[in-house]
């Protein structure tokens, strides 16, 4: 997950992650195999806030 992680933290457009903006509410998501990481883009500031990781089945109660 901390590949990932960094990977996202270089660069948030690299098309080799799999981010995808979130349904019905603000940030985005992060897939990482059965995990998810929740965050929200600052560009202006160059600042990615992570919201929350967890597993697919209870991260997005």
């Amino acid at each position: 997950m901390t590949g990932a992680l960094s990977r996202l933290a270089r660069d948030p457009d690299e098309p080799g992650l799999d981010v995808r903006p979130l349904q019905g509410r603000e940030g985005y998501r992060l897939r990482i195999g059965r995990w998810r990481v929740l965050f929200r883009r600052q560009d202006d500031d160059l600042v990615i806030l992570v919201l929350d990781a967890g597993a697919r089945g209870g991260i997005y109660k």
